[in-house]
């Protein structure tokens, strides 16, 4: 999988800080169809790779990386979906360790490119308790009376428009999702993102 090319590196060099961050930005189009699956991908890429299939694993690598911190993310501005993958790591001159920044990529690119996929699907077992989270996310909307104001709101006044819809998606979409087509989806950003 060749997603990263030169031209699209950019490096900013400074010695104000003690870590270093890497950042990968997808840009793809945000539709209402497509809202639920970003959602969704975010959390299950971040659960298992095809290396470091079980949450402790994934843990013990970031101790080893002298507790670095690593995550995926999700937003849009208007109809462009931007999905993040993200690594804070300390700078290795600062531990002693010329090999880190190596290790950090490595393992940062472990979660971009060999996610944990069995069948032409994610993990079943990951997959469903990701759902199964964003689901009661979903529905907790309802219990913060501003933030579903908020969402009512906009909704009766922009019912047409792109910025009605959900950023974290809907339960019906989420109920249609299965591990293999969130895995195609995943496949198409990779390849047709920005």
């Amino acid at each position: 999988m060749d997603i990263i090319s030169k031209d699209n590196i950019k490096i900013i060099k400074t010695k104000k800080f003690k870590t270093i961050t890497f950042k990968l930005l997808l840009l793809s189009e945000f539709t209402k169809e497509n809202s639920t699956y970003y959602s969704l991908l975010s959390k299950v890429l971040m659960n298992s790779t095809k290396k470091y299939n079980t949450k402790k694993k994934i843990i013990d690598k970031l101790y080893d990386l002298y507790d670095a911190n690593l995550g995926t993310s999700t937003s849009n501005v208007y109809n462009t979906n931007m999905f993040t993958f993200s690594l804070r790591v300390i700078d290795g001159v600062y531990v002693n360790d010329n090999s880190l920044i190596d290790d950090a990529l490595d393992f940062l690119y472990e979660f971009i490119a060999n996610p944990n996929v069995i069948n032409n699907g994610f993990d079943e077992h990951s997959f469903n308790e990701e759902k199964k989270q964003l689901f009661d996310e979903i529905s907790k909307v309802y219990n913060n009376k501003n933030r579903y104001a908020v969402k009512e709101a906009i909704k009766t006044m922009c019912p047409n428009e792109i910025i009605s819809v959900s950023s974290v998606g809907t339960s019906e979409e989420l109920e249609k999702i299965t591990p293999e087509s969130l895995y195609s989806f995943y496949k198409e950003l990779i390849s047709n993102c920005k």
